[in-house]
């Protein structure tokens, strides 16, 4: 007997069960948290700020823009190894999505380092600036108003960011653990061997995601 052209003893394998648990249960606690959790309005500082205080907002352009180009030349060579049909599994998308992530993480840093630059400007204006903050109550309210006014403003890019962000989490929590914990321990046979591409395809997403989350500002939203 056979369901979808696979015969029945492959859907009862425990693997197949333990899949769908890993599957079922995430998405069940993401729809509650979408139905019950009240909608947040993120900044757009937010998206591009690093959530260390010292550190430049330059750094984060770096990373993610290092992050763009790893990913879509792994992503390249994998379609060169295999083919097109790779999009035919689940990792291949999760990752793609990853890069999509990062690439426009890097438009965003970009931009947000450009504000950046002109509101601070050079050094000497920048010490300029912070001392009529201190001497001047009603300068400091009125920025701080401006700066919640502009903060609020995230826009189509900004929410797509975070969405992306958001779902790619989950995606590849979901994709690397199927892999590595329950997949690759039991393929045993000659026509799998694990190599350095597909080890990559497996883990760098993780891998990135996990220090852009480091830098980020976007797991300070509540």
């Amino acid at each position: 007997m056979a369901y979808g052209g696979v015969p029945l003893e492959y859907w009862l394998q425990w693997q197949v069960f333990v899949c769908s648990i890993v599957f079922i249960l995430p998405t069940i606690i993401a729809i509650k948290f979408i139905v019950t959790k009240k909608q947040t309005h993120i900044g757009y500082d937010h998206l591009w700020m690093p959530c260390w205080r010292n550190l430049h907002p330059l750094w984060l352009l770096v990373f993610r823009l290092f992050s763009f180009v790893s990913m879509a030349w792994l992503l390249y060579q994998t379609v060169m190894s295999f083919g097109v049909f790779v999009f035919y599994f689940y990792t291949q998308w999760t990752f793609l999505l990853v890069t999509i992530y990062f690439a426009l993480g890097t438009i965003i840093s970009a931009h947000g380092c450009w504000l950046h630059s002109k509101e601070h400007g050079p050094p000497n204006q920048e010490k300029d600036k912070f001392l009529k903050k201190d001497s001047s109550p009603k300068f400091n309210e009125a920025s701080q108003h401006n700066h919640t006014q502009v903060s609020q403003e995230a826009g189509f890019w900004g929410n797509l960011m975070q969405n992306l962000y958001q779902t790619c989490a989950g995606a590849v929590v979901l994709t690397d653990i199927v892999f590595w914990c329950l997949l690759l321990p039991f393929q045993t046979g000659d026509n799998f061997k694990l190599t350095l591409l597909i080890g990559c395809m497996h883990s760098v997403n993780a891998v990135f995601l996990l220090l852009d989350s480091a830098l980020n500002s976007l797991l300070l939203v509540n």
